[in-house]
């Protein structure tokens, strides 16, 4: 039997030069969005992609107020997957910024928009609901969708 241990693996946080965060987003988008009842992210009904970014701020207030090493370098050492079409351009930029992005998605323009013809996926979709009254896109925009250099 071969042993999942590596030297690239630690169970010791203190050692880990990365965190990975296991939050798959593209399957809350498909198969269970839409589909199911809840959870939802801050409204019962919006575009998918909104949920999709308030989940990751959730979850990222989440692990830094349960654990100390998203503060010890700011996220910079955390990676987040998203695989979903248009990859992570509708990630919320305190998070883009920071963190490591795995994507298929290479756009590189700074002021994007959504190319996708499926209206709950559309990340230039506007939507406000009682707990985010300015909407949500300005917690979105601002960052390409891939940054080459991170």
């Amino acid at each position: 039997m071969r042993s999942n241990l590596t030297r690239s693996r630690t169970f010791d946080p203190e050692e880990a030069d990365y965190f990975y965060m296991p939050i798959y987003t593209s399957c809350f988008i498909y198969p269970i969005h839409c589909w199911a009842d809840g959870p939802w992210w801050h409204s019962p009904s919006g575009p998918r992609v909104m949920h999709v970014a308030n989940m990751l701020l959730e979850a990222r207030d989440w692990v830094r107020s349960h654990f100390p090493w998203w503060n010890r370098r700011g996220g910079r050492d955390h990676i987040f997957l998203m695989t979903h079409d248009e990859g992570a351009c509708y990630a919320p930029i305190e998070i883009f910024n920071s963190s490591i992005f795995l994507t298929h998605w290479g756009r590189l323009d700074l002021h994007h928009r959504s190319n996708t013809a499926f209206t709950p996926d559309n990340y230039t979709q506007e939507y406000v609901y009682s707990n985010q009254p300015n909407g949500w896109l300005k917690t979105i925009q601002g960052h390409p969708c891939y940054d080459p250099v991170k």
